[in-house]
């Protein structure tokens, strides 16, 4: 039982860090896609150019799917997480039916699918897709602001 605990325990710290390490990722790719996008929006507002906003509508788009993918990984990754502690709570509690995840105890996420994109736009993660949604009509009012000034 004790070996069970401490594969568990040791499981529950390596899915965390994991988690935490694809959070922090997140952040930084969204940090210099932002800093990428800034950049040539004001170039092409000051070029008039409106062929680099586009280009700037593409790169955001590719940020946007790439910190997705980071944060699908990480939300799975808390998901297995739960179920770790869920097996966890079990073994503390002397239970008689431990609880055994599913796909077991692993850091695998094999079963990664396109359609796992609906996890980022629930409601509860608005925070995820709205700035890319704000950045995309901002970049849309540039465009327009560039052929018609």
């Amino acid at each position: 039982m004790k070996e069970n605990k401490d594969i568990l325990l040791k499981s529950w710290e390596i899915v965390q860090n994991i988690a935490k390490y694809n959070c922090e990722i997140s952040w930084k790719i969204r940090m210099w896609g932002l800093s990428i996008w800034a950049a040539l929006i004001s170039y092409s507002f000051s070029e008039k150019n409106i062929y680099i906003s586009i280009l700037s509508i593409v790169v955001i788009i590719f940020i946007f799917i790439y910190e997705s993918g980071q944060r699908i990984i990480e939300y799975k990754m808390i998901e297995l997480s739960h179920d770790i502690e869920n097996s966890l709570n079990k073994i503390l509690i002397n239970s008689r039916d431990p609880y055994i995840p599913i796909n077991g105890v692993k850091t695998n996420i094999s079963e990664y699918k396109f359609s796992d994109i609906r996890i980022i736009f629930s409601k509860n993660r608005w925070l995820i897709w709205l700035p890319y949604i704000i950045l995309l009509i901002t970049n849309l009012i540039q465009m327009v602001l560039i052929l018609y000034i």
